[in-house]
Order: C-alpha cells, then sequence, then structure tokens
C-alpha cells in the first residue's frame, strides 16, 4: 500500500527531471525518454502514463519536422504502444465502451476523419509539410484521447494522473503568482500554461464539495491564472465555470452556491495589481496593443481565404501577408475558427466543428459524473480559449482529450454496468461485468 501511495509522487519527479532535462538538452532528454520508454514498453506503461502527465504543465518540448512534440507526447505514445504489447486477459486495462454504439467509435471517427482530410488536402495543394502536419495533429489528440479510453475505467490509475496533473499544475501557477505578469514561467508561455490551470480548477470546481487542501488549490490556481495575465484563458475558465453551474442547477444546485463561487472569482479580480486588471480588460498599452494585433491577424488570414474557400492552403501553412504583422514572431491568426478557414476552406472548418463538439454533445447526458462534467468543461473553455489564440500549440489539447477519453470509459458503466476488454470489443465478443470504484452513476 506505502509503494502503490508513493508511485504517483515518483512519477511526478521522474516526469519533472525528464522534461526539465529536455528542455536543457534536446538531446540527453530524448536519450532519457528512449530509455524510459523501453522499460515501459516491456513492463511499466502505466509508469510512462503517468510520467507523461507530470511532463505537462511544463510543456517541455523538442522540435522534429518543424512541429514542437512534447515529452507529454512522447510518453503517451509509449505509454499506448506499451499498453498493446502487453494486454492479457487478466490486466484491468479495459476499455469503457460496451459495443461499437457507443460514443467511442463515433469520436474515434471524428479524429480519423480530420486527419485524413487535412492530410488529403495537403496532397491536394502538394505540400509534405502540410500532410506531416496533419498527421502530427490527429496524434496529439487521437493518442490522449486512446489511452485515456485504455485506462478510464482503472479508477485508481485515473485518481493518481489526475493528483500528478494537479500538484504539478499548482506548482506552475504558485510560481506565476511570484512572477506576477511574467509571459512566461519555467519556460512555459502564458496561454497554453494559462489553460492547463484551468484545466486543473475545472477537476476542481466539478467537485459537490472542497476540502480545505482542494480549496486552496483552487485559490493557487486562480491566482495563477490572473498572473499569467492570459485574457483566453481567463475566458476559457468562465466558459468553463458556465458549463458547470448549468449542468449543477438541473442537479440540486442553488443560486446561494454559484453566487457564492461567482464572489471568489470577483474577490481573486480585486485583488489582482491594477496593472493586471487593465491589461486583462485592454485598458492599458499593452493590453490594447495584444487585442489590436489579433484583430490585424483576423483580417490578414480572412483575407487569404478569398478565392479558397472550396479546399483551402493545406493545413500548417499560414503565413501572414500584412506588413503590420512583419515583426510579430507568429504563425497563426489566433482564432482556430479563422484558421481552419485558411487551412482547408469550408469542408476542415465544419469536420473541426464536428470533432470538436462531438464529445460536448455525447456526453452531455451523462453530466451527472464529476469527470464527465470535467471533460465537457475542460473541452468548452478550451474551445473558447481558441477563439482568441492557439489551439494546434504544443500540450494545449492534450489534456481535455484525454479527459474526453476516461469520460467515454465512464459512460460504459453508467450504462451498462460493466467494462470491457478491447480485443473482446474487436472480436466482437460480450462484456465481462466487473464494476469499476468510484463511477458516479
Amino acid at each position: 500500500m506505502r509503494r502503490t501511495a508513493s508511485f504517483p509522487l515518483l512519477a511526478l519527479v521522474v516526469g519533472g527531471a525528464v522534461g526539465g532535462l529536455t528542455a536543457m538538452n534536446p538531446k540527453a532528454g530524448l536519450l532519457a525518454v528512449a530509455l524510459l520508454g523501453a522499460v515501459a514498453l516491456v513492463v511499466l506503461p502505466r509508469a510512462a502514463f503517468l510520467c507523461a502527465i507530470a511532463a505537462l504543465p511544463l510543456i517541455f518540448s523538442v522540435s522534429a519536422g518543424g512541429q514542437k512534440i512534447t515529452v507529454t507526447d512522447i510518453g503517451l505514445a509509449l505509454a499506448l504502444v506499451g499498453w498493446l504489447l502487453s494486454r492479457r486477459a487478466d490486466a484491468p486495462t479495459r476499455v469503457g465502451v460496451r459495443s461499437a454504439s457507443g460514443p467511442a467509435p463515433v469520436i474515434a471517427c471524428g479524429i480519423v476523419g480530420y486527419g485524413a482530410m487535412s492530410v488529403l488536402q495537403g496532397l491536394a495543394v502538394g505540400s509534405h509539410f502540410a500532410v506531416f502536419t496533419g498527421l502530427y495533429r490527429t496524434a496529439i489528440i487521437g493518442i490522449p484521447f486512446a489511452v485515456g479510453l485504455m485506462w478510464g475505467s482503472d479508477h485508481p490509475l485515473v485518481r493518481r494522473v489526475l493528483m500528478v496533473f494537479q500538484v504539478g499544475t499548482c506548482a506552475l501557477a504558485a510560481i506565476w503568482m511570484l512572477r506576477f505578469g511574467a509571459p512566461s514561467a519555467l519556460g512555459v508561455n502564458k496561454n497554453p500554461g494559462g489553460q492547463m490551470m484551468v484545466n486543473a480548477a475545472v477537476l476542481l470546481l466539478v467537485r459537490p464539495k472542497l476540502l480545505p487542501l482542494q480549496a486552496l488549490g483552487l485559490l493557487i490556481l486562480g491566482g495563477g491564472i490572473l498572473a499569467s495575465e492570459s485574457r483566453g484563458s481567463l475566458l476559457g475558465l468562465v466558459a468553463g465555470l458556465m458549463v458547470i453551474l448549468l449542468a449543477r442547477f438541473s442537479h440540486g444546485w442553488t443560486w446561494r452556491r454559484a453566487m457564492a463561487m461567482a464572489s471568489v472569482g470577483v474577490l481573486l479580480v480585486l485583488l489582482a495589481p491594477a496593472g493586471a486588471r487593465e491589461r486583462l480588460l485592454s485598458q492599458n498599452e499593452s493590453g490594447q496593443y495584444n487585442a489590436d494585433i489579433r484583430g490585424v491577424f483576423l483580417d490578414d488570414a480572412l483575407a487569404q481565404t478569398t478565392g479558397h474557400l472550396a479546399i483551402g492552403h493545406g493545413v500548417g501553412t499560414y503565413r501572414p501577408v500584412n506588413p503590420a504583422l512583419d515583426r510579430v514572431v507568429s504563425l497563426d491568426p489566433h482564432n482556430v475558427y479563422v484558421l481552419q478557414l485558411f487551412e482547408g476552406g469550408i469542408p476542415l472548418f465544419v469536420m473541426f466543428l464536428v470533432l470538436t463538439l462531438l464529445p460536448v454533445v455525447l456526453l452531455w447526458r451523462y453530466r451527472a459524473d464529476m469527470l464527465v462534467l470535467a471533460a465537457i468543461s475542460a473541452s468548452v473553455a478550451l474551445l473558447v480559449h481558441s477563439a482568441v489564440d492557439i489551439y494546434w500549440v504544443r500540450g494545449t489539447p492534450t489534456f481535455s482529450w484525454l479527459l474526453i477519453g476516461i469520460a467515454i470509459a465512464r459512460v460504459a458503466y453508467i450504462r451498462h454496468g460493466t467494462r470491457v476488454h478491447v480485443h473482446r470489443i474487436a472480436f466482437g465478443q460480450g462484456p465481462r461485468a466487473t464494476a469499476p470504484e468510484g463511477v458516479t452513476r
């Protein structure tokens, strides 16, 4: 029992150490990941899972083919391969889906469909980079989704994974509070870092009751989001909170509790330094500049879509042409919806909406479960944040898609009270009835 309890802490230390090594020396970091991966593939795929999530809040990455590949991306891929190589009839690694009629195949088809459309459009415009980018995007959402699905019904493991993520993110938020207003902390940019803190906050906000330590964690996360001065993250947090309130009002919540939560948020804003409040509200020079430059990006990207609404320019090929953006180092219009329209025209834009809204729609009826509601809330928060920022950036969509996979595994028990082996699904055999621990029906 003592060994099991200390495992998440060990994973946090190992994941953070590998991530830090990668940031200082990418080659040494990749070697460390390769060695850990070799062990994980043979014996400890769960260790790869835990270490990958431990490294996620710090978003350490290496460059490959013009893309930023994070330590978490590599770790989750190794965990998935390790699971596939070590699946045993007696292992508690079961998918929370009873049959092909469940939500998992529908969402998986959405992921594969988006990837296939991206690749085909890349081939159509003759861009090998667009083809690679399409495959990369499919992997950074598909692999976390698959890992969440594989282990989502293993409640003790899920609990450890979420604890590791929350502890690491609270540490990042605390450091950011010490560097209030800094554009980055520990090398993490404020926007993806802010989204990490929003994800961790959502995990606490969905709980019916908060223990004192959890309430302290929520205050630290709220302070970290304010300290990062990421307006997109703040908008995402508000959107995620609105989803939670909407879901909970139908399950016995009162206006008194909602007002208490809103009051805490207002208090955090009032306690923030005046400069931070002014920037968040675009009332100072820095805040107004960022708002204006995003408007220029949108105009630039929309102007380039003229005549390309049927097929687009190719995934990952956006380059600003407006002279006002010559000195701005960014290859994204800071609006994922406009970006999809630019890259793949109307077909890819519609496909992206289907891909991202499908999980929300399919999971909504099971919102009484805490982790299902967390997956919905985190997904909506990310979609709102991405309307003013970047979606396809290192580590940003990873956690919400992991939660979606975990949520679907829990939905199976809510629907059927069973967990199912993947190989049994593949060969059309019946489920093995076992009740996962800690699931709210």
